[in-house]
This record gives structure tokens, sequence and C-alpha cells, in this order.
């Protein structure tokens, strides 16, 4: 009887990082002003969840909506030139990195917007997507900010905003504006209406303001 010998080949198993990463806006929040020709940046950090898994990122430039005659740039670990619209990035365990988002701009006031795709290597499912937004005015057409009694949230949206405020708003007359002033939005709250609906808006930014010039502005953004 003839033995038939078997040779057993073993392939050994990859094992794949299995972190997690989130992305936190670390400046005010996802839009920058400043004049004609600035150099404008929005901060944000990238954060390894995981204390025992390093995490492989990509980052790329998704959606980039700029004058034709602006430039974006990305920094993580390094800066890169505008050329540049994808990186990759490795965080150790529960490392965390900043990641910067330039608008190189001209000298006529004008605005961009741009989308980044923040997306693990190994776990498909785990991505992030953030929005940045340059604005450029004259001195005189920079928004301020008034000081308001009210506040909204959840700020940003995608949907409804909860006001939330220190008088009564009751049957005041409000309006949502664009940053040029004009009104997208405007309505009267109800006796015990205490939520604007921003669903049918584009996404962006705004401001909400009420008749009563003594509530201030509150700048919203529409996911």
């Amino acid at each position: 009887m003839k033995k038939i010998f078997l040779n057993l080949f073993f392939i050994p198993t990859l094992a794949f990082s299995q972190g997690t990463f989130d992305v936190v806006y670390t400046t005010t929040d996802s839009m920058v002003y400043d004049t004609p020709g600035a150099f404008m940046s929005i901060h944000t950090t990238i954060h390894n969840l995981s204390s025992t898994d390093s995490v492989e990122l990509n980052i790329s430039k998704q959606f980039v909506d700029i004058p034709a005659s602006w430039e974006t740039a990305i920094c993580t670990d390094i800066c890169y030139p505008s050329s540049v619209s994808s990186v990759n990035l490795s965080l150790a365990p529960s490392d965390s990195q900043e990641f910067v988002f330039y608008f190189y701009t001209d000298l006529v006031a004008d605005s961009g917007y741009a989308k980044v795709l923040y997306t693990n290597l190994n776990v498909p499912s785990n991505t992030v997507l953030h929005g940045y937004h340059g604005i450029t005015q004259t001195p005189a057409g920079i928004f301020e900010e008034n000081k308001a009694v009210f506040s909204v949230y959840p700020n940003p949206s995608k949907d409804m905003i909860n006001l939330k405020s220190n008088i009564q708003l009751k049957e005041e007359i409000y309006f949502i504006t664009d940053e040029l002033g004009r009104t997208i939005l405007s309505g009267k709250l109800s006796e015990n209406q205490s939520s604007i609906s921003i669903e049918q808006l584009p996404q962006g930014f705004y401001f909400l303001s009420f008749g009563n010039a003594n509530t201030g502005t509150v700048k919203i953004i529409k996911q």
C-alpha cells in the first residue's frame, strides 16, 4: 500500500489594526472670516480613540468650490503644497494630530467652500466628512456677531434648531439671513414654539435674528 504524505501549508492570518478615530473642530466652528488677500485657516484635531491599536488614515479633499484665483492646502504633521489633495496619516494608540485646512485668497472679497473626507483604511465604516468655509470681506463688511440673549442647539443641524433664551420669544418674528444679509427664511413664533425648521435650507451658514433688535444675532450652520 502506498503511503500518501500530505504537505500542510500554514498561511498566517494577517492582523489588521482595528483602531477607530474621530475629528473635532478646535477653532470656533467650520467658518473663518478675514479681509481679501489673507491666508485663512481652520483647525481640527484627529483623535485615535483606541488605546491598543493604531489607525491608518487617508485624508482627501472631496469637493472644493473656490474662486479661480484662490488655493487650498492641508497640514497634518507637515504642510503640503496646494496641489496635494490626498495624504495618508498614521496615528499611534491614543494619539492625536492637529489638522489644518487653509484658504489662500486674492484681493477681491469672495467666499469658498471645501469638504474633506477622513477614512480609516482598516475600518472602512469609520469615516468623517467635514466642511470648511472661508469668507473674505472688506473691513466695513466683516460680520460682527451681536451679543445675543438666545442660543440654538444643535448647531450644526440638518433639520431643526431649538431655541434657548433668557427672554420671552413667543410671537416674535424671526429672520434667517445669508452672509450677504439677504433674508432666506422668516416667520413668526407661535406661543408654544421653541424650535425652527431649517430643513429646506441648502447646506451652509446663516444668521438668525428676531424683530426685537435687543435679542442680537446667532450664527447657525445647516449640514
